[in-house]
């Protein structure tokens, strides 16, 4: 597998945000019930995690490094929980995933793109890469 480089991580970020947000809008003001009674948003939730997960997993150590307040390893981590101990999920955790961690986590990685001017002013916005908001 090549070696990540600068250009890779902006794209796996970008892509991390985008299923932190779906991930968000998804549960937003859902119950551990509704997850329960619902199989479509628990696997849609639960695919959206190992997403995030999978992309933070190639993102490189120098990113890493640069971030070190962004739980990098707990990330790629819940991931591997999902990925290989899907028999015992629990549901209430990937809600409070939604609920508050990503939440945090979205604002704090879409804060350090700003701060590169990787990502404009504007709520959710992000630039393609070539500079154009889509």
């Amino acid at each position: 597998m090549p070696k990540p480089n600068h250009k890779d991580d902006i794209v796996r970020v970008r892509h991390m945000l985008d299923f932190a947000h779906k991930a968000v809008q998804f549960n937003k003001g859902r119950s551990r019930a509704d997850l329960d009674s619902n199989e479509m948003l628990a696997m849609a939730t639960i695919h959206l995690i190992e997403l995030i997960g999978e992309a933070s997993r190639t993102i490189s150590a120098e990113l890493r490094h640069r971030y070190p307040e962004i739980p990098w390893d707990l990330i790629s981590g819940t991931r591997n929980r999902l990925a290989h101990g899907y028999i015992d999920v629990d549901l209430g955790c990937c809600l409070d995933n939604c609920d508050q961690r990503f939440a945090t986590a979205y604002c704090s990685v879409k804060t350090h793109l700003e701060r590169q001017r990787r990502v404009t002013a504007l709520p959710g916005a992000m630039p393609d890469d070539n500079g154009r908001v889509r």
